[in-house]
C-alpha cells in the first residue's frame, strides 16, 4: 500500500516537473492572446492517471508564478483552469475514448483564459465599482468578438498541443503497455 501511494506522489510530482520544464524554455509561445503551451499536451494524463490532476496543477502554477506576464490573474484562473480541466479529462476515462480527454482542456482554457488575456492585453475594459459593490467587477467597452478571437485562438493553441503531442503520446503510452507497467 506504501508504495502504490509513493509511487502515486512520484508520478504526480513528475508531471508537474514536467509541465514546468516544457514551459519554461517556450515561454515565449506559452503566454499571450496566440500561444501554443507545448506543456499541454500534458492534460491528457489524467485520463490514466488521477494524480495527474494535482501534478497538472501544481505544474501550471509554478509556471504561471515564474513566467507569466498576468501575475495573480494567471497564477489563480490559469490553474483553476487546468485543475477543472484535469479533473473533466479523468471524469471522461470512463469513456473509454482518449480523444474526448481532450476537449476539457481545449475547451476550458480558450474560456476561461481567453477572457481574462482579453481583459488584460486590452481588447476590453473592466471597471471596478467602489462602494458597497467593490467586490463585484463590470465589463465596460465589452466586444465579444474580440473575446471570441482570443478564445478561439487559445483553443487552437490547446488543439494543436493536444493534437499533435498529447493524443498521440496517451496512444503511444496505452500501446507500449507503460501505463501498467511505468512511472
Amino acid at each position: 500500500m506504501k508504495n502504490n501511494a509513493l509511487k502515486k506522489i512520484v508520478r504526480g510530482s513528475a508531471i508537474a516537473a514536467a509541465y514546468v520544464v516544457l514551459t519554461g524554455p517556450f515561454a515565449v509561445f506559452s503566454f499571450g492572446a496566440i500561444q501554443v503551451r507545448l506543456a499541454e499536451a500534458l492534460t491528457i494524463l489524467p485520463f490514466f492517471w488521477p494524480e495527474a490532476i494535482a501534478g497538472l496543477a501544481v505544474g501550471c502554477f509554478i509556471s504561471n508564478l515564474l513566467w507569466s506576464p498576468f501575475g495573480v490573474i494567471d497564477w489563480t484562473l490559469g490553474t483553476f483552469a487546468t485543475l477543472l480541466a484535469a479533473t473533466l479529462t479523468f471524469l471522461l476515462s470512463r469513456t473509454k475514448k482518449i480523444w474526448l480527454g481532450a476537449i476539457p482542456p481545449i475547451v476550458i482554457n480558450g474560456l476561461v483564459v481567453g477572457l481574462y488575456v482579453s481583459v488584460l492585453q486590452g481588447f476590453f475594459d473592466i471597471g471596478i465599482p467602489q462602494g458597497l459593490q467593490g467586490f463585484t467587477a463590470t465589463f465596460t467597452n465589452f466586444k465579444i468578438g474580440a473575446y471570441m478571437v482570443v478564445a478561439g485562438q487559445i483553443m487552437l493553441g490547446e488543439a494543436v498541443a493536444l493534437g499533435v503531442l498529447g493524443v498521440p503520446l496517451a496512444y503511444v503510452l496505452k500501446r507500449t503497455g507503460f501505463l501498467n507497467e511505468g512511472l
